[in-house]
């Protein structure tokens, strides 16, 4: 059920991305906001720093039309960041760029969590990414106890992910990893032990964003698969061959965007 909904997001967000009503690309502005205090004009990420201070007399927009034009034609309000223009459509003398600058990348710093506690489990789960435009890598660690038929199994896993960034101020982050290393713990009912470091797995994730300034709120489901094989242990008279394991996981967090 989980990843039916997770799909049916991303489905949903393709569709209103195709809806796209402006060819600028992206990163840029479709517009100019003027700011009735100082009557300076703003677009892109130099509008995103200067709306976060106070106008006074409020806010005008103007829609920048074709992207093959750059020049303003009619009122209109819209969202978003990244150099400054002055009134003719012209990057302004302050803030130049060389001639072949397409845009400066966005560059997100993300943390998540997530928990889940029952009578007889624990799970706890955090991951850490950093994006450079749209594609992103981190790491995840999940911890995991439970107890069934009076063993006890205490385990943990870090994954190594990568990923991809659809949207700007909503954005939608898809991606997966591999289970790195682990550890697992098997305390049996006969108080035997058995250790493993032997782990092989999978992750995948689907992530929502939503922009606020330069912070971002985060929501979303993470889901990992794993195998822990080749059991130490003192005992003689029982073995564990191998230990399979899997989960979803609902994970909030939020991040900060240069």
């Amino acid at each position: 059920m989980v990843r039916i909904t997770l799909i049916s997001f991303v489905m949903l967000f393709l569709i209103g991305c195709s809806s796209k009503i402006n060819n600028w690309p992206r990163g840029m502005t479709p517009f100019f906001a003027e700011c009735q205090s100082d009557m300076k004009v703003y677009v892109d990420r130099a509008y995103l720093k200067r709306k976060g201070q106070p106008c006074e007399g409020g806010w005008r927009f103007y829609d920048r039309g074709d992207s093959s034009k750059g020049t303003p034609n009619y009122p209109r309000k819209y969202t978003r960041h990244e150099k400054q223009y002055d009134q003719s459509g012209k990057i302004s003398s302050s803030n130049q760029a060389p001639s072949n600058d397409t845009g400066t990348s966005i560059i997100r710093l993300r943390g998540l969590s997530g928990n889940y506690t029952s009578d007889s489990q624990e799970v706890k789960s955090s991951t850490y990414t950093i994006i450079w435009d749209r594609l992103g890598i981190g790491q995840s660690t999940l911890k995991y106890k439970t107890s069934i038929s009076g063993d006890k199994y205490d385990l943990e896993n870090k994954l190594i992910n990568i990923s991809y960034t659809f949207g700007d101020d909503f954005t939608l982050t898809i991606g997966g990893g591999s289970v790195t290393n682990g550890e697992l713990t098997i305390t049996s009912s006969d108080s035997e032990i058995f250790n493993s470091s032997n782990v092989d797995g999978l992750g995948y994730f689907g992530i929502l964003g939503f922009d606020i300034g330069f912070f971002e709120i985060l929501a979303g489901i993470q889901y990992t698969r794993y195998t822990f094989t080749e059991f130490d242990t003192e005992s003689t008279s029982t073995n564990w061959a191998n230990f399979d394991g899997s989960g979803e996981l609902f994970i909030t967090g939020i991040g900060f965007s240069f």
